[in-house]
């Protein structure tokens, strides 16, 4: 879900690296195209993450920030994604959590959110963007100031920590992230231990979850896995 290719065109720009963006839809891929355009190092492939279109065995790295949650079958994406790196190789993924390490009214906001889903997955693309491009400005003001600020004091810095949105840059700098919230048909969410078993259960050792707007999730594919070719 290479997306806006922000992070294919970052990946590429390191030394010795060929990066590969993989996106489902044709303008994630053409945005990302655009973006990397002048890279020599860097790829678009437009291919369904369940079927990747690569060898076993194929990749040094696989990196997935916030695709596997929104898949009907994670855990067919996961082993997917599993299969074209090769032994040894890292396999990092951002998840969305459940919040069920933040306090009682984060909770409560998320139940709300999630009640409003019901509504906007089913409004037209058009529409719920220019809605979140109305929502962005707000949010940013709710949630993103207050963090910012809270990061000045020592006392605050705990709670700015725990605000959602707390990575905005700017009024407008929240769109994609409500868009991409409240416009996929599918959403899971994990604990830190369920995460923890959803890597484990692809068959990834050395499993590490850190708490990251989310939980950041890498596991190791051993070298005694299987490399079948398609």
């Amino acid at each position: 879900g290479c997306g806006d290719g922000v992070d294919l065109a970052n990946q590429a720009q390191r030394d010795g690296v060929e990066a590969i963006g993989v996106d489902m839809s044709e303008g994630g891929c053409r945005v990302s195209y655009a973006r990397t355009k002048g890279q020599a190092s860097a790829h678009v492939v437009q291919a369904d993450l369940c079927r990747l279109p690569f060898a076993a065995g194929t990749f040094d790295l696989a990196y997935s920030y916030g695709v596997l949650h929104h898949l009907g079958d994670p855990e067919g994406g996961l082993e997917e994604v599993t299969r074209v790196v090769k032994s040894g190789a890292p396999i990092v993924a951002y998840l969305y959590e459940d919040f069920s390490e933040r306090s009682a009214l984060l909770r409560w906001s998320l139940t709300i959110a999630n009640t409003a889903r019901a509504l906007t997955t089913r409004l037209p693309h058009w529409l719920l963007y220019n809605l979140c491009r109305l929502a962005s400005p707000v949010v940013f003001t709710v949630f993103t100031l207050p963090a910012m600020l809270g990061r000045r004091y020592t006392k605050l810095a705990p709670l700015s920590e725990n605000l959602p949105f707390r990575h905005g840059t700017g009024p407008f700098s929240l769109v994609g992230d409500l868009y991409d919230r409240f416009s996929a048909p599918v959403e899971y969410r994990y604990s830190r231990e369920s995460s923890a078993a959803f890597f484990a259960g692809a068959g990834l050792q050395q499993v590490r979850v850190a708490a990251e707007r989310g939980w950041m999730v890498m596991g190791i594919k051993p070298k005694r896995h299987t490399e079948d070719s398609r």
